[in-house]
């Protein structure tokens, strides 16, 4: 009925179609309705935007083989139009699922120089990142993520741009940069479903850099922001790792032994006590060192990891021992004898 009506009524009302056809996911139907489009009002304004729809729909549906044969139509027939200029970031999109990433930042390169100021911009100089990332040019990868960056339209899509960014940098080894992206976002979005993992890569970053005091002060943050033991846990180990390494033992200690009494999962909790017991022997606290090594060969045998590694601590501690220091307990034991 539409075709026998005249003129851009009848192009609009086919267009239409043609879209609800897309909007239901009637593929075929679709192609069919804008193929007879094509032929009767392939001069009509609607033409360029109905290809792209098409060839849109399809990469978003995965048919990359259609969509490159749409998108292509569309640059072939139209090759002036600004739909035509956006076919080539979905363009790349195919390229990218086919492997084919450098054919993909050629045309994102091209479509962002050509449309400046397109809303798909970021989410160009992001699929470069990634290609990139893929094929380990990594300085580029951070490159592209940074542009990503500033160029996001909103706090979702800069965050997951620096997400990728500092993950990059940290891959780089280059974790003064790594940390700078970090302390950026934790100030810019503190409220962010992600931000505790965001503070653990701070703190590492921070550790990394021998700044043991910036990694304890961010550490000693997460049980604040986060009702997860297993976070809650891992922030506490790391605490203690942080206070270990300025040497303040005794704090490290406090630190260490809250981990076993949370759900971290996997090791966290006997490593704790293991850190725990190597400050007591630095403190010469050899009896508290001695029981808590002790308590995991009990729980986890002599011929385990842990077993093994609680065994060479007593080992190092009785050689200590005998070694004429007798360590803190051992003092303390002996002025209580000469008091009595």
């Amino acid at each position: 009925r539409a075709i026998k009506m005249s003129g851009t009524d009848s192009c609009r009302v086919m267009a239409g179609k043609v879209r609800a056809l897309l909007g239901l996911k009637k593929s075929s139907s679709a192609s069919d309705q804008l193929a007879l489009f094509l032929e009767h009002c392939s001069r009509s304004g609607y033409a360029p935007s109905l290809l792209l729809d098409k060839g849109v729909a399809e990469v978003n549906d995965g048919f990359m083989d259609s969509a490159v044969k749409t998108l292509s139509s569309l640059g072939k027939l139209f090759p002036e139009s600004k739909e035509a200029v956006d076919a080539r970031y979905y363009l790349a999109l195919c390229d990218m699922k086919r492997g084919g990433y450098k054919d993909a930042v050629k045309k994102l390169q091209s479509f962002i120089k050509d449309a400046p100021y397109s809303p798909l911009v970021s989410k160009a100089y992001f699929k470069i990142a990634s290609a990139q990332y893929i094929q380990r040019n990594l300085n580029l990868a951070a490159h592209y993520y940074s542009l990503a960056a500033e160029s996001a339209p909103d706090g979702d899509s800069e965050f997951a741009a620096l997400d990728n960014l500092g993950k990059v940098y940290q891959e780089l080894e280059d974790w003064e940069k790594a940390a700078g992206v970090w302390k950026k976002m934790a100030e810019k979005y503190p409220a962010d479903k992600n931000i505790v993992e965001t503070l653990f890569n701070l703190g590492f970053c921070y550790g990394r850099m021998g700044r043991y005091d910036l990694a304890y002060e961010v550490y000693n943050r997460i049980p604040d922001v986060t009702s997860s033991e297993e976070q809650q846990g891992r922030a506490h180990y790391w605490s203690g790792v942080s206070l270990k390494n300025m040497k303040r033992y005794k704090d490290a200690v406090m630190e260490f032994l809250r981990v076993p009494y949370l759900k971290t999962g996997g090791m966290w909790g006997v490593t704790s006590k293991l850190e725990a017991a190597s400050c007591y022997e630095k403190m010469g606290s050899y009896g508290e060192a001695e029981k808590l090594c002790n308590e995991v060969i009990s729980k986890y045998g002599k011929g385990s990891n842990w077993g093994r590694l609680a065994a060479k601590a007593l080992e190092r501690i009785a050689a200590e021992k005998a070694g004429g220091s007798g360590g803190k307990d051992e003092r303390k034991s002996n002025r209580d004898r000469k008091g009595k």
